[in-house]
């Protein structure tokens, strides 16, 4: 009896000793399953930073060229407006030099005729002109620059109207 006993005892602390290499074993493998989870999950996070990083890489760099784009229309609108100023200012002094050498010829002569009359209203009407067109020139620039310049229709440019 005290035999079968001991056997009984010895089988029952194998089988529990057994037990517990399997729930060891379980443990290890769960642990195993979860660092793997883990790793997945902190993969997928930087892959995921890495991908948002590149979008705004992207972003930034679409708007250093619009910026870019925008400094290089501003820089040819003034150096247009210059230009213009500078004819401007040219057409005047030529205008300023003709008048001198008119009213010289008016002193020469003694008195002035209908022709010069005629002459001085022709240059006027040619003044006005011209700088009517200058104005509605610079109208124009100044219209397009305000609306963000591309051909089509800006959503500034929409405020205030029916469509807008």
């Amino acid at each position: 009896e005290e035999e079968e006993e001991e056997k009984e005892e010895e089988e029952e602390k194998e089988e529990e000793e057994e037990k517990e290499e399997e729930e060891e074993k379980e443990e290890e493998e769960e642990k195993e399953e979860e660092e793997e989870e883990e790793e997945e999950e902190e993969e997928e996070e930087e892959e995921e930073e890495e991908e948002e990083d590149e979008e705004e890489d992207e972003e930034d760099e679409e708007e250093d060229e619009e910026e870019e784009e925008e400094d290089e229309e501003e820089e040819d609108d003034e150096e247009e407006d210059e230009e213009e100023e500078e004819e401007e200012e040219e057409e005047e002094e030529e205008e300023e030099e003709e008048e001198r050498k008119r009213r010289r010829r008016r002193k020469g002569r003694g008195g002035g005729g209908k022709e010069e009359e005629e002459e001085e209203r022709r240059r006027r009407r040619r003044r006005r002109r011209r700088r009517r067109r200058r104005r509605r020139r610079r109208r124009r620039r100044k219209r397009r620059r305000r609306k963000g310049r591309g051909g089509g229709v800006s959503e500034r440019g929409l405020e205030g109207t029916r469509k807008g």
